[in-house]
């Protein structure tokens, strides 16, 4: 894998900070080609063979296809979750001495007119709480600016949880079969309004790393190339389990998972990984 950066202390307290100031931070050039290729083979290998979770969703424009906890099925996706230079990364950006693998995301937008992603953060979609859990969002292709990734300034520091749409039918959230709304609020323009949108420039090898309660979206596919993003769910110091979620995905309760409102992390279930 390519060199992170050529001053790597000085650097990752630059790209730390900015993580924490906005709650989120695009890491240019991360990947070299080789990984690139390796990123975009896993992608691939989801597609032809995905989860019984999976989400597609096909108009005329083109397909939105979504799967995940696909890295204890495959270890071409495993071995890419625990890359030591992801781990490092992970973990000197957050400062947390701890981290774990809860799951990854496959996220392949193919067609020249593919609906945009609803504004929403992950938080509501977790089995767990934490300020520091994040993800890293890996693109292995060129996404123009026109087509990007969206996030919102500071809405890390929301304190309610914010009840997304639902993705696979556009209704409100709050219609969702068995959900407790004690908590939850619903996204409103209002909401939105408080919050500055930024999109990216992004290079394929590019990463973005946001917090779980970021507020993020993302603007129409346009391109006839796929859009194929790889994208990883890490649990940091702080985390616990918690019952106050609104869908859990993949549903690990049926897995085996014991939910306990502020129960450790179970590493049985989500390994911790060191570099």
């Amino acid at each position: 894998m390519t060199k992170l950066f050529n001053n790597y202390s000085q650097n990752i307290e630059d790209k730390r900070e900015e993580l924490f100031e906005n709650g989120f931070v695009q890491i240019s050039s991360l990947f070299d080609k080789q990984d690139i290729k390796k990123f975009e083979n896993a992608c691939d290998l989801v597609r032809k063979k995905p989860t019984p979770f999976k989400m597609i969703k096909k108009s005329e424009g083109g397909e939105f296809f979504m799967d995940y906890n696909n890295w204890r099925r495959h270890k071409e996706v495993f071995e890419l979750c625990s890359s030591k230079k992801i781990i490092r990364l992970i973990k000197d950006i957050s400062q947390s001495k701890k981290c774990w693998l809860m799951h990854e995301d496959i996220i392949i937008k193919n067609g020249s007119d593919v609906s945009e992603t609803p504004i929403h953060h992950d938080r509501p979609y977790f089995i767990f709480k934490g300020d520091l859990n994040l993800s890293i969002w890996i693109s292995t292709t060129d996404v123009p600016r026109e087509s990007s990734l969206i996030c919102y300034k500071k809405s890390h520091l929301i304190k309610e949880l914010l009840l997304p749409k639902q993705f696979a039918s556009g209704e409100e959230a709050n219609n969702y079969r068995g959900l407790n709304p004690e908590g939850f609020v619903n996204i409103t323009n209002d909401i939105i309004k408080k919050y500055d949108p930024v999109d990216f420039e992004i290079k394929a090898g590019d990463a973005i790393i946001f917090f779980n309660k970021t507020l993020h979206s993302s603007k129409k596919h346009k391109n006839s190339t796929p859009r194929k993003n790889f994208i990883i769910r890490f649990l940091l110091d702080g985390a616990s389990l918690t019952k106050r979620y609104y869908n859990n995905v993949p549903p690990y309760e049926k897995m085996g998972v014991k939910i306990v409102e502020d129960g450790e992390v179970p590493e049985d279930f989500f390994p911790e990984m060191r570099y």
